[in-house]
């Protein structure tokens, strides 16, 4: 049987009360955690344009526009929810294919939930569990370990998001699979304009989002697609980069959930800076070391993470906020500099700041090949250098927020309460609350779509 058939059935046949209680825990954290970054996303502004011409183009009122309220059409909800999710680099990573994941499974899904109506807590969450397993399947067969710098897995989650449209709206075996042929015909890598600081960024996560809803809906009534958009010649693997690992498509298919290895973020930048900032801010609180006080800072990376590093005029002078978030040099100054690193450390004011600039020109790497055999994120050992002679060490393999390192359940909600708190316009702190309550019982709750709600 073909892959795409294994995993098409195991979508549609599956329930929640199929699922691992293990899945649970991890599915919460993922929507949680999504809808934060989502309502953060509308802090810079960014996607005004986006918003302002879905709501001159109208339509039905379907689904909800987090923060702004309007009702749109749902495709129109998803693509702008899913955007918001990304533009703040703050989403979820996948710790072993390296995709985000959950924005481009969690929005389409509250969208397709709004427009449907009546979908309950336990069914929400298994399509996100559902979803976000296949996204990540599809991501790991291109690759066997974690590659930075390589998007092709990118494309994986417009399956994921169809899958979680289409199990929805019920479809069939057949639909399915059409579903997925259909929007195959959409799917592209991702993460075009991240290297000039293109506002476009983050844009992949809102198009798959809108492809997701729109991809079911016309499978839903009829439209026909690529028998198999994964392993056939015009498909994922083959039409894209022509590698693929298939074992990895179907194993323990219904036992073992991807989502438990996926990596909620805890500072708004690229994840290969967030060993060295878990190490750096460790440092700083451990020996109270004062910006002025320090010399140099020695990164000991693997070649994954060099492209932190790389081209030098970008990572030591980055131009905007974006270019800043993918900056090792940048990043590890503001952190030294501020003693944290948030939202707030990447406002236009902060990109320009004089200080950060001027000590990430001494925020230096070592290559350590060694690392490069990591099957996650490689690991990173952080030396900073102080005036007076000393020298501070540490290593970190996994950063706090990884399968390898989970945060709590408290750091979850801390994250989201300050993600709320940055919101384009203000949350009432009832809705917060009640929003933290539903998710963390979600399994009780009759409609999952109130939390859209509450935050608009």
């Amino acid at each position: 049987m073909a892959a795409v058939d294994q995993l098409v059935r195991h979508i549609v046949d599956t329930t929640y009360d199929d699922l691992p209680a293990s899945v649970l825990e991890p599915t919460k954290v993922q929507i949680l955690d999504t809808v934060g970054v989502a309502v953060a996303g509308t802090w810079l502004g960014a996607l005004n344009p986006l918003i302002d011409l879905v709501k001159e183009q109208g339509g039905e009122k379907e689904a909800t526009i987090l923060v702004y309220g309007d009702k749109v059409p749902a495709s129109n909800a998803a693509m702008v929810n899913g955007y918001l999710g990304a533009v703040l680099d703050y989403e979820d990573t996948h710790s072993r294919c390296g995709v985000h994941i959950s924005t481009a499974i969690v929005m389409p899904g509250f969208a397709m939930a709004e427009h449907i109506g009546g979908i309950n807590g336990k069914d929400f969450m298994a399509v996100v569990a559902l979803g976000f397993d296949l996204t990540a399947r599809l991501g790991r067969a291109h690759t066997p370990k974690l590659q930075p710098g390589c998007f092709y897995p990118s494309a994986s989650k417009y399956f994921g998001a169809a899958a979680v449209s289409g199990k929805l709206l019920n479809l069939s075996e057949a639909k399915m699979r059409n579903a997925f042929g259909i929007v195959m015909e959409e799917a592209s890598v991702g993460m075009v304009g991240y290297r000039e600081g293109a506002t476009s960024k983050g844009a992949n996560s809102g198009f798959s989002s809108r492809a997701a809803v729109t991809t079911a809906l016309l499978a839903e009534r009829g439209m026909t697609g690529d028998s198999d958009p994964i392993e056939g010649p015009n498909g994922l693997y083959l039409g894209l980069h022509n590698k693929c690992i298939p074992e990895i498509l179907t194993v323990d298919l219904g036992k073992d959930y991807a989502g438990m290895t996926h990596g909620m973020k805890l500072y708004p930048c690229c994840r290969n800076t967030h060993n060295a900032l878990d190490a750096t801010l460790a440092l700083v609180r451990e020996h109270d070391i004062k910006p002025g006080d320090v010399t140099e800072v020695v990164i000991y990376i693997g070649p994954g993470a060099l492209w932190m590093f790389q081209p030098e005029d970008r990572k030591y002078k980055p131009a905007n906020r974006t270019q800043c978030q993918f900056s090792m040099p940048w990043t590890i100054a503001s952190a030294i500099i501020h003693g944290k690193l948030g939202i707030d450390n990447f406002t236009e004011q902060a990109v320009r700041d004089k200080r950060t600039l001027d000590l990430a020109q001494r925020v230096i790497y070592k290559l350590e090949p060694e690392f490069a055999s990591a099957i996650t994120t490689e690991p990173t050992v952080v030396e900073i250098r102080m005036k007076g002679g000393e020298v501070y060490s540490k290593r970190v393999d996994a950063c706090l927020g990884t399968s390898q390192n989970p945060a709590s359940w408290g750091v979850v909600v801390d994250k989201f309460r300050d993600c709320c708190a940055h919101s384009i316009k203000p949350i009432p702190q009832g809705s917060v609350d009640k929003v933290v309550r539903m998710v963390e019982s979600l399994e009780d709750v009759a409609d999952a779509t109130e939390i859209v709600r509450l935050l608009a």
